[in-house]
């Protein structure tokens, strides 16, 4: 007689008894250890807290210091480990929150904490001449009663500040900030989700504010853009804040509905210049002095000229904070040089010439054919793998990309980035191909 198979014998059927996952988690951890120096694994790995549930293993960090450290040197480690457990299916990475293992803070402790400026404030950001429009404008929107500035939009490519300013200005609201929407694109997707059309207009047009952060992913969300239009004329006729930032100009938009491009073209587009050195010193001597990293001007200067914004410098200061404190506190200028040139070898991204040679050379087609109109298949072929690569890693926008391919329409361009971008969700072969062509690019 047939046994009927329920949701509770299947996991039964598959589960690992506890003793056993408990010897598994041991053994990974073990073997993790034993890869890395006696000093390493008792500054750092010991710190981790390591359990299995329902076959997914979970390593939780006392703080993000450590996650980062481990995540960029220890990770592919466990993962090779981890695949000789098939009852493992799963690796998650947590921080520790504060009411886990934590001692209760001190009225002392809790007062200096409620009165420690916020990380994301005007008060926070760095700015001179350069930059000073943006930031003035951010302050009048943050204090006005009216929406004299409405829609503002924020301009400028990764890591100069759109989204500091936009969570400063929700700072600066205080309690006006209570009932809003601050987020990005695929967040408010995201309620659009979950509330349906009929629902979504009524609640999202009751908010008193609408902040949306990466404006310039939503030609990826059409029905989201028609959700939108009339949300904008609603609260722009109500006189309800709008602020987006986009690192792609508003003119470079495609595939968005013309209505929508209209209005935001009719708003205050502030735009984010690259920060000059200047910049780059105060924020990386106020950096150097929270964080107690000790730099030198020698040392300080040679990161203002390797890294271009605030967030390369940023994610550079975080990896010297955490080698200082899990490794050793001092280190020699040429260690220092040794920890900033692996990222600043990372973050350097190559030109589009350099994406197109590269294709060129691994499927064996000549430079001129790529940006010509010829459409045999192979040439056709690698011309979109070059548009991909172009898109995914320097973000050139379809009507640049067109122009760089040849002259011709933003819709060959999109259409090529789309196609590239299909088949490697269903062909781990092709991915392994573009992976070998940008590294190619960048060497």
């Amino acid at each position: 007689m047939a046994t009927a198979l329920t949701k509770q014998s299947i996991q039964e059927a598959f589960s690992v008894p506890a003793a056993d996952t408990k010897a598994i988690v041991a053994d990974i951890k073990k073997t993790l250890c034993s890869k890395a120096d006696k000093q390493r694994a008792g500054k750092s790995l010991s710190a981790i807290t390591f359990d299995c549930a329902d076959g997914v293993l979970r390593l939780t960090f006392p703080h993000d210091i450590l996650k980062a450290w481990f995540l960029e040197n220890k990770a592919s480690a466990l993962n090779a480990i981890v695949r000789q457990h098939p009852a493992i299916t799963g690796v998650e990475y947590v921080t520790r929150t504060a009411g886990q293992l934590k001692p209760r803070p001190t009225p002392r402790q809790e007062a200096a904490h409620n009165n420690a400026p916020p990380r994301y404030s005007f008060d926070n950001f760095i700015t001179n001449d350069k930059n000073d429009f943006p930031f003035t404008l951010c302050q009048a929107v943050a204090e006005q009663e009216k929406t004299d500035f409405n829609p503002l939009i924020l301009y400028g490519k990764n890591g100069r500040g759109k989204t500091h300013l936009l969570k400063a200005i929700l700072d600066k609201m205080g309690m006006a900030a209570t009932h809003g929407f601050g987020g990005n694109i695929n967040s408010l997707q995201t309620l659009l989700n979950r509330l349906k059309r009929d629902k979504f207009f009524s609640v999202v047009s009751t908010y008193r504010f609408l902040f949306l952060d990466d404006f310039h992913e939503i030609v990826d969300f059409p029905a989201l853009q028609n959700e939108l239009v009339p949300l904008f004329d609603t609260f722009v006729a109500r006189q309800k804040q709008i602020v987006f930032s986009t690192s792609v100009p508003i003119n470079d938009f495609t595939d968005i509905l013309p209505q929508l491009k209209s209005r935001l073209l009719g708003g205050v587009i502030a735009s984010l210049k690259k920060p000059d050195i200047d910049i780059k010193i105060r924020f990386v001597q106020r950096e150097n002095k929270q964080r107690g990293l000790e730099l030198n001007e020698e040392q300080i200067f040679y990161l203002v000229r390797l890294f271009d914004d605030f967030r390369s410098l940023e994610g550079c200061l975080l990896k010297i904070e955490a080698y200082k404190k899990l490794i050793n506190s001092t280190f020699s200028q040429a260690q220092f040089k040794s920890i900033v040139s692996e990222i600043a070898d990372r973050k350097q991204a190559p030109g589009p010439k350099n994406i197109i040679r590269a294709t060129c050379e691994y499927y064996q087609v000549s430079e001129e054919d790529i940006c010509s109109g010829k459409r045999q298949k192979a040439i056709a072929g690698a011309r979109q793998v070059a548009i991909f690569l172009c898109r995914k890693h320097l973000g050139l926008s379809y009507p640049a990309l067109g122009t760089l391919f040849g002259n011709k329409d933003h819709t060959t361009a999109l259409y090529s980035y789309r196609k590239i971008e299909h088949r490697t969700k269903n062909d781990p072969a092709l991915k392994k191909e573009l992976g070998r062509i940008y590294a190619a690019a960048k060497n």
